[in-house]
């Protein structure tokens, strides 16, 4: 899993750039249908592409004894803060890392989405590529069944409740899984999450999140 965003912060106990405009939903989906969406865009960051489980661009931020698995990156800024008591090694000169981290984040937003509901909470999605006209939540549990690519849209947030999940089945992968997200991302306390975010502006891991 990896976490791709500027600046990031961490407040965590934990083991572990362009947007899109919606055009009017050509398909919709039921909450508890598996329906994969057309794309024939090649497959967003492939296992394994990048070599940081945190990148940022500005700063890293740790306010907790976090422990990050694979390192973090950081280009062009240089502040880092939180490691101590945080446990990570943070590479300052990770710009070939930034140039990779830009190209994926443009591919997300080229395939073409299905639109469904903007709480995931309580759906149970195949591989596919969704969107909304809301910003993204996840209240509950959000189920992803079977193996493929999995890249959900957002132009403004990605949100997580405190306590809430995103469960992997029948073969789905955390690294199959992409969050591409026009602003900001807050993981909520207690929370278990999967996949890779690629945020624009900052990404929020709170206390006793599992990614």
């Amino acid at each position: 899993t990896t976490l791709l965003g500027s600046p990031f912060s961490l407040a965590v106990p934990t083991t572990p750039a362009p947007t899109s405009t919606l055009a009017p939903p050509s398909s919709t989906v039921s909450p508890t249908t598996p329906v994969p969406a057309p794309s024939t865009v090649a497959p967003c960051l492939p296992c394994p592409q990048f070599d940081y489980a945190v990148l940022a661009a500005s700063t890293v931020t740790n306010t907790g004894p976090t422990t990050v698995s694979g390192g973090g990156g950081l280009w062009p800024g240089t502040a880092v803060t939180g490691f101590p008591p945080g446990i990570a090694a943070v590479d300052t000169n990770a710009f070939i890392g930034q140039d990779a981290l830009t190209a994926s984040y443009t591919n997300a937003f080229a395939h073409v989405p299905i639109v469904i509901g903007s709480e995931l909470g309580g759906q149970v999605l195949g591989p596919g590529t969704y969107t909304a006209f809301t910003p993204f939540e996840i209240t509950g549990t959000l189920t992803l069944d079977g193996p493929g690519t999995y890249i959900f849209q957002s132009d403004s947030t990605l949100v997580t409740a405190s306590g809430s999940r995103v469960e992997l089945v029948n073969g789905a992968r955390a690294c199959d899984v992409t969050w591409v997200v026009g602003s900001s991302a807050t993981l909520g306390t207690d929370s278990v999450f999967a996949g890779t975010i690629m945020a624009n502006i900052s990404i929020t891991v709170t206390t006793g999140v599992s990614v």
